[in-house]
């Protein structure tokens, strides 16, 4: 920028000037002047504002040095300005102003002038002077920033309604992104102050949406905390809210003010390299070096408030908590906590954090963090109600083991506790949950006999639990009374419904079936929307049809409908056999036409179709009998996962008797088959040639059902078959004499359908091959997931067994007899598993050494189950092994005698090596 022009006409001045001075002084005034300019132009202020003061002095009366004059006071004050002078500055621009009212830069001099004013903190004179600035020059180039000296000048004198108006036109302003910035930031600080909380957060909310003005991050964080303030207490909380969502942490707002220091000391350096003629540029150096000065005065007192955060997070967390929002409650609590775990708020906060999570039924969070609030805060006011909180989160959650104990040791180390009659409850009330009804009954019994609870808020629900442990412990005579005092003194309680119910439940119980069936329609009638109400309709019905009333239990039975749920399979079996008592054969087969059609896609559907034929079969419709069990097979036997295909089978099988019937029903599976196959239905035509396959196997034809096998192998793709047809696939045809091909489709059995009942037998074959392999950890894992899954007691014993040869074979011989023994006490092992369970027993104590043990087993198999041939002579030959192992040789040559002459074993390997070892010992015994 050039030389101010002031400079090259003022020396002019002096030079004309010089003729009509003495030379002493003319050649100390032109020295002086110059000397003052030199100072001026290289940026040394204090040096030409004390060269322009002396020259004032000096000269301001000479009228010599009129004409100079106001020049020379606009440079004085300018040097002075510039060196922060400010009143000195003040009176060198009036000086000049006065001297030059005329003066061209009389603009420039004002808004000086008002600056100063503004920097003595003098806001009434700078006020009037911006005022006077922009009345006589509304367009000067000052104009924006005389404009917002005088808003802020306006707001620090508290006239928000004047400084409001012009910080919002400002703040509007896209030239100066900075001056608007601050504009929008004065304009909310003007806002609050005034009351205008409303307007206040519009402008906040639209500074986090254009992006907060960098120089005042602090002010509209505070303010922010402070507007939110104000909307709490006047319960605008939604408004509060959103004003301490405004809010920025104290770490993020130091980073923010560290980097724009930064930028500003950079900047400064910056200006500082530029000519001291380039007034815009020092205008800039001054403004930057102000704002530099402000941030560093906002760290400083940021800095220093190590509570920010925590009184803002407490805050927040306070307002979302009483509006409702629980989980963002949550989360502002619990970081105080992490964050500032030393604050003295932190324990307000934590509590103030239990009580979130426990209205939320975050039972699992509440016990851990009220264990972390007793070990951080354990003298606090708030741990007894934090112990407490954990014990009733633990009731809540039916954790009633834990819950009592806690609750025992919270009695004991809180006497006085403010909620102690509910945390008695609680104890009695998880003793009941855990049928400790003897010490539940006894405790609610003394709480109730407690004359301080009379009035407690839990009387009622200790009164109710007091009845409802009788019930629960089945001493229904002492509940009767019990349940009859709770309804008269409470009949309009939230219990009073569920009481209804129990006191027909108690009647019943006690074979009261009338007062019963009273009790429960009155109770049906009442309450037809409670969540009992299915079970009182079904139980009516069951206390109607134990007096023989069974037209009328028939009708309550059928208040449960297909909405029922469960209640409904049991009131139609009810009803079934109400039918069957009365020998209304017609109307069952009616009820259960229906029931199939309600509950096609249910499992119960294949005891609903049972029933049905079971009723044609009485009224004498055989053939009827039969097309409902059809019906059924060819309507749901094309769904992969339906389980019931072999149950309705096997009872369908006996309305076709003798060979005769055994024909017709093999024929019937074989047309079936290929009408379900022409049709696309291919899951049902495997089904179909399964059951034909089977029925062969039955009959003892084993060509035909080789046969059938075989055209079921080469008809069915895997992805057509269901559970049922995968394990036929594996273990009855072609298929299962390839190992690999066997397991990969017992594996497709499992993944595809784990809920089957065939998933289990698929897991304990692949449990057997895995051992037959070595690979025991695999055999273990199978065994034990099947196991998980077993639905039928003869699989389970089957996988059972083969737990315990893969015990045997893991060297875990005491655990394998166990596993053994096991099937052996269950009456429902048929076929080989007794005789093998006893040769797994037998073998293990022979592996263990002790022969004396193992002997018995062995003989038993040999002397009960020797249609077992193949097993029976292996243990005929162990025996002998054991007895010539125990020294005993007499009983050893006995027993392979025995073996060797049993023509029943004669093909057996055993019985040639027991005549081998027969041999042997008589020689030995002959020397």
């Amino acid at each position: 920028m050039r030389h101010p022009r002031w400079a090259i006409f003022a020396t002019a001045v002096i030079a004309a000037c010089a003729v009509r001075v003495a030379a002493e002084e003319r050649m100390d005034a032109e020295t002086l002047y110059r000397a003052a300019f030199r100072a001026f132009n290289a940026g040394e202020y204090d040096a030409a504002a004390r060269h322009f003061g002396e020259f004032a002095s000096r000269y301001a009366a000479e009228p010599e040095m009129q004409q100079a004059m106001p020049h020379v006071y606009y440079a004085l004050g300018c040097a002075q300005y510039n060196t922060r002078q400010m009143q000195p500055a003040i009176e060198a621009f009036n000086e000049h102003l006065k001297r030059d009212p005329k003066s061209a830069f009389r603009a420039e001099v004002m808004f000086r002038i008002g600056n100063a004013q503004f920097a003595g903190r003098n806001y009434a004179d700078a006020v009037m002077q911006y005022q006077q600035l922009l009345r006589e020059f509304p367009s000067a180039g000052v104009r924006d920033d005389a404009r917002f000296q005088l808003a802020v000048a306006l707001l620090l004198q508290e006239q928000y309604s004047n400084a409001i108006p012009l910080l919002a036109a400002l703040s509007a302003d896209t030239a100066d992104a900075a001056r608007a910035g601050a504009a929008r930031a004065y304009h909310a600080q003007a806002a609050f102050a005034a009351g205008r909380h409303d307007e206040c957060l519009r402008v906040l909310r639209t500074a986090c949406a254009e992006g907060m003005p960098p120089d005042h991050l602090i002010l509209l964080s505070t303010l922010a905390l402070q507007l939110g303030d104000a909307f709490y207490e006047s319960y605008e909380l939604e408004k509060a809210l959103d004003a301490y969502r405004c809010v920025l942490h104290r770490d993020e707002l130091l980073r923010r003010q560290e980097a724009r220091l930064g930028a500003l000391a950079a900047e400064c350096r910056r200006l500082e390299r530029m000519p001291r003629t380039d007034l815009a540029a020092f205008a800039q150096l001054e403004r930057a070096g102000l704002l530099e000065a402000q941030a560093r005065d906002q760290i400083a007192t940021l800095s220093a408030q190590g509570d920010f955060d925590t009184s803002w997070l407490m805050r927040l967390g306070r307002c979302l908590y009483e509006m409702g929002a629980l989980w963002e409650a949550c989360i502002a609590f619990q970081e105080l906590v992490r964050s500032h775990p030393a604050s003295e708020l932190a324990p307000g906060a934590h509590a103030s954090l239990l009580y979130c999570l426990a209205q939320m039924r975050l039972f699992d969070e509440v016990i851990r963090e009220a264990d972390a609030f007793v070990a951080c805060h354990p003298g606090h006011p708030q741990a007894p109600q934090a112990a407490f909180l954990k014990c009733e989160a633990l009731v809540n959650a039916e954790r009633f083991d834990q819950a009592e104990q806690a609750l025992i040791a919270l009695l004991d180390s809180h006497p006085g506790h403010p909620a102690r009659d509910r945390a008695a409850f609680y104890l009695h009330l998880s003793q009941a949950m855990q049928e400790k009804f003897p010490e539940a009954r006894a405790g609610l019994a003394a709480w109730l006999a407690e004359p301080g609870h009379s009035n407690s808020a839990v009387r009622i629900d200790v009164e109710y639990w007091q009845a409802m442990a009788a019930v629960f412990s089945g001493d229904y005579s002492n509940a009767q009374p019990l349940v009859e005092a709770f309804l008269s003194r409470h009949p309009d309680a939230v219990y009073a419904p569920d009481m209804a119910y129990r006191l027909g439940v108690v009647h019943y119980m006690r074979g009261q079936y009338r007062n019963a069936a009273m009790a429960l329609v009155k109770f049906v009638r009442g309450h037809p929307d409670h969540p009992m109400i299915w079970e009182a309709r079904v139980l009516r019905g069951d206390a109607l049809a134990a007096m023989g009333e069974l037209g009328i239990a028939l009708s309550a039975y059928a208040e449960a409908g297909p909405d029922s749920g469960p209640y409904y399979h049991y009131a139609v079996a009810q009803r079934g056999k109400c039918h069957k008592a009365l020998e209304d054969f017609t109307n069952m087969v009616a009820l259960y036409e229906g029931y199939i059609t309600n509950v096609a896609d249910s499992p119960n559907v294949v005891e609903g179709i049972y029933w049905l034929g079971w009723a044609h079969r009485r009224l004498g419709h055989a053939g009827a009998a039969r097309e409902a069990y059809w019906s059924a097979l060819l309507t749901y036997g094309n769904r992969k996962d339906w389980q019931g295909f072999e149950q309705i089978l096997g009872d369908m099988r006996s309305l076709y008797p003798g060979s005769n019937g055994v024909a017709e029903l093999a024929m019937r599976l074989e047309d079936e088959s290929d009408a379900a196959r022409s049709k696309g239905r291919l899951t049902l035509g495997s089904r179909l040639d399964i059951a034909r396959a089977r029925l062969y196997e039955k009959e003892k034809r084993a060509a035909d059902a080789r046969e059938a096998a075989a055209a079921f192998a080469a008809r069915y793709t895997t992805n057509v078959l269901g559970p049922d047809g995968l394990l036929f696939l594996a273990t009855r045809t072609a298929v299962s004499n390839r190992g690999d091909s066997c397991a990969a489709v017992l594996h497709l059995l499992a993944r595809a359908f784990p809920a089957s009942a065939q998933c289990a037998e698929a897991e304990m074959l692949l449990a057997r091959r895995a051992r037959a392999e070595g690979d025991l950890d695999a055999c273990g894992r199978l065994v034990a997931s099947a196991a998980a899954k077993a639905q039928e007691v003869s699989v389970a014993l089957e996988i059972t067994m083969e737990k315990a040869r893969w015990l045997a074979a893991s060297d875990r011989l005491r655990e394998a007899i166990a596993a053994y023994e096991e099937v052996l006490a269950n009456k429902a092992a048929r076929g080989p598993l007794w005789p093998e369970a006893l040769y797994g027993i037998a073998a293990a104590y022979e592996a263990m050494r002790d022969f004396r043990a193992a002997i018995p087993y062995y003989q038993r198999i040999y002397v009960m189950y020797a249609g077992h041939a193949q097993l029976a002579a292996q243990a005929y030959y162990h025996s002998g092994r054991c007895f010539e192992r125990m020294g005993d040789v007499s009983a050893a040559i006995r027993t392979f005698k025995e073996l060797a002459e049993d023509e029943r074993f004669a093909a057996a390997p055993e019985t040639a090596r027991a005549q081998e070892r027969l041999s042997s010992l008589l020689a030995s015994n002959t020397q």
